[in-house]
């Protein structure tokens, strides 16, 4: 452990001690018996400054052992020990300059100066410490004893001192028990090393304690897509600075790797302040605890204080909570922020801004967080935002990918800034490529929020050829008319028609182009078996996409949207209500697939800005995909079936994986017309297993 040295205040401390302590007592005892073997500590000669000469002129020298001193020995040993020097290295000067910083920083009173120098001294040297231990197991005198006699002050008031003053609402002296044998004090090891040299100077123990200010890499334009909140925060912040406004406390909240610390970052830099993340570790360098993370806020409020022109950041909110739980009015789970009258004046009384970030605030008192000052929710960034932070974070860990692969990456995950930092890293230390790209963020997000395995699902789907599409519309023309930068957003689309047509992948497709993210959801997805439930579900939907503007894509929509004049429950026509009333009001676009047009409830029908209705590929199409999936032209043959998919040659196609042997596939031509006779044979089946309705009647025309 490091040691101050410093001799000659040691000995002024045991000197004190002394003071009222008698030499035949057990306390008496230790401390001789201590001095004896610990005289080089505190500077002197333990066997000259005890030799006593008698009123007879004898030389006496103290006795060996754990004999007790004679009173005038004992005298003579105070009286050395209170004239020791103070000034006797650089290694005891820098430590009290330090001391006496560090309380004028802390707003220290006199006596709590004393009191945090002592315990300090005791920390820094073992066999200081080892004293008062000793001191202590005699069950003559407690810790609080020890500090009164050692600095010549009131017990009552030290143990005030050390219960409701700033060294234990500021976590400066640590007490761990009253037991017997054990000095019940100590300074954080944190504050220690800080105190201690190299370290000189107020600026120098600030550093120590609080580290150097957080920075970014990101722009203030990638966090574009929250300027009304971002702006808004930024102007809150600047003004707390300018006129030393109290009780500014800032909550972000939302998913991890959104970018809440970032936006922390960049919202300081934007008001010239030096932001300070703090309660990270505890005095020993480990995990925190909930009393060390509020020390630690309470110790940096008052550095930021002095310093000025600064924040705080105290991160991961939720470490706050205790872990009792309880019911709140509204059935919900919430934990317990400690006393709300601690926490109440924590958040109206600091006096520089402090930002405090979770993910999410479900279980948080809604007391505690009409504190306070500004909440904004930090939601994932869109396609456009995407690209660029994709792009940045690639440049900056050298991994090179071609713009179009930056886009696709972009419209593949839908992530925030820290999950695409930390891929990136990792791939390019990994020295990878843009599939290992997505393995990462696959594997992160399916942990984070289990979105990594929908999206892969969501991937899995039809790419979507628009020459492929029978529709009684101009698909190209649509989508480029929907597309276009200056078009409305506010339109809907119905896509009916038989599975497998390309419904779902169309309206994907026209998402891509549009630049916007898809909210993808079932028709399962908002069915509820509670009543009201069903209703609650699709109104959220709507909320979701509209706040993050998304285009918002229900599939199988029949089983919602059925006709209300069949209706035998009021549920049934309550939730056909809620959505004909989403949809009237939602200013983000929509699109609904279904294979049952019949069911679709009339008044619905009437609500969609545009109804495609797609059907079986054309002979000239069922060729051109037949030359797309397999490579080869395909045989005549082939106009015999009818009612073909583009679903139906990818699910062939699939099937074709399993089937083929890698001989097969480089066989010559004599085994073509037999490749080409299987594959008609499995588009077949693929028709025979769809309902009548669904078959067209009758055999097609080749051309």
């Amino acid at each position: 452990m490091e040691t101050a040295k410093s001799r000659g205040l040691i000995a002024r401390y045991i000197a004190g001690l002394m003071t009222g302590i008698e030499p035949k007592s057990a306390p008496g005892k230790v401390l001789s018996g201590w001095l004896r073997g610990q005289s080089r500590l505190v500077g002197l000669d333990f066997d000259k400054v005890t030799t006593v000469v008698t009123a007879s002129g004898k030389i006496r020298k103290a006795r060996a052992g754990d004999k007790p001193l004679s009173a005038k020995a004992w005298g003579q040993l105070r009286a050395a020990l209170e004239n020791a020097d103070i000034t006797d290295a650089v290694s005891t000067r820098i430590p009290m300059a330090n001391l006496q910083h560090f309380a004028d920083a802390m707003s220290l009173q006199p006596l709590e100066s004393k009191v945090f120098a002592f315990v300090f001294h005791c920390s820094c040297e073992d066999a200081f410490d080892a004293l008062c231990d000793q001191l202590v197991a005699t069950r003559m005198i407690d810790s609080v004893g020890v500090i009164g006699a050692a600095i010549g002050e009131s017990q009552t008031e030290i143990w005030q001192s050390l219960t409701a003053g700033p060294l234990a609402s500021l976590g400066l002296i640590t007490s761990y028990g009253h037991g017997a044998g054990q000095f019940s004090y100590s300074l954080p090891y944190r504050l220690r090393r800080a105190l201690l040299p190299p370290n000189e100077g107020i600026q120098a123990i600030e550093r120590a304690l609080m580290g150097t200010p957080l920075s970014t890499d990101l722009d203030w334009a990638d966090f574009e897509h929250l300027a009304p909140q971002r702006d808004f925060m930024a102007r809150l912040l600047s003004g707390a600075a300018a006129t030393k406004q109290r009780g500014v406390n800032i909550l972000l909240y939302g998913p991890p790797g959104t970018g809440k610390t970032e936006l922390c970052k960049m919202l300081t830099a934007k008001a010239g302040l030096s932001l300070f993340g703090i309660g990270e570790s505890d005095e020993d360098g480990d995990e925190p605890d909930r009393y060390d993370r509020l020390a630690d806020l309470r110790l940096a409020e008052r550095l930021a204080m002095r310093r000025g022109q600064a924040a705080l950041l105290f991160d991961e909110m939720e470490d706050i909570l205790q872990n009792d739980v309880r019911m709140s009015y509204g059935g919900g789970r919430l934990r317990r922020a400690g006393s709300k009258v601690f926490m109440n004046r924590t958040l109206e009384g600091n006096r520089v801004p402090v930002f405090w970030t979770a993910n999410s605030l479900q279980e948080f008192d809604p007391a505690f967080l009409r504190r306070m000052s500004f909440i904004a929710e930090i939601k994932l960034p869109p396609l456009a935002t995407r690209r660029q932070l994709w792009r940045k974070a690639l440049e900056a860990h050298g991994v090179s990918l071609a713009p179009e692969e930056v886009t696709s990456l972009s419209r593949r995950h839908r992530v925030g800034p820290g999950v695409i930092n930390t891929a990136t890293r990792s791939v390019a230390v990994a020295d990878g490529a843009c599939a290992d790209i997505d393995f990462v963020v696959e594997a992160m997000t399916k942990l984070i929020d289990g979105e990594g395995r929908r999206k892969r699902d969501s991937e899995g789907s039809v790419r979507f050829e628009v020459e492929l599409a029978n529709a009684d519309i101009d698909l190209s023309k649509l989508q480029a008319s929907l597309s276009r930068e200056e078009a409305p957003r506010d339109f809907s689309i119905c896509c009916h028609g038989p599975p497998g047509t390309g419904k779902s992948a169309f309206v994907r497709q026209l998402a891509a182009e549009m630049g916007v993210d898809v909210l993808e959801k079932r028709g399962s997805d908002l069915l509820s078996k509670w009543v009201g439930g069903t209703e609650e579900l699709i109104a959220e939907a709507f909320a979701e996409a509209r706040e993050d503007e998304r285009f918002l894509i229900i599939d199988e929509a029949d089983s919602l949207l059925w006709g209300r004049g069949a209706a035998e429950r009021s549920w049934e026509v309550s939730m056909v209500n809620e959505l004909l009333l989403a949809m009237e009001t939602h200013d983000q676009p929509f699109a609904c697939t279904t294979n049952q047009m019949a069911q679709i409830d009339a008044a619905a029908l009437r609500r969609f800005t545009f109804k495609v209705k797609f059907g079986f590929m054309s002979n000239a199409q069922v060729r051109s995909a037949f030359l797309r999936f397999f490579g080869f032209e395909a045989p005549a043959m082939i106009g015999r079936i009818s009612s073909l998919t583009p679903g139906d040659f990818a699910v062939v196609a699939k099937k074709l994986k399993f089937l083929t042997a890698k001989a097969d596939e480089d066989a010559d031509a004599s085994a073509a017309a037999s490749r080409a006779e299987e594959i008609l044979r499995l588009l077949e089946q693929e028709v025979a297993v769809k309902p009548a309705a669904d078959r067209k009647i009758g055999f097609t025309l080749t051309a």
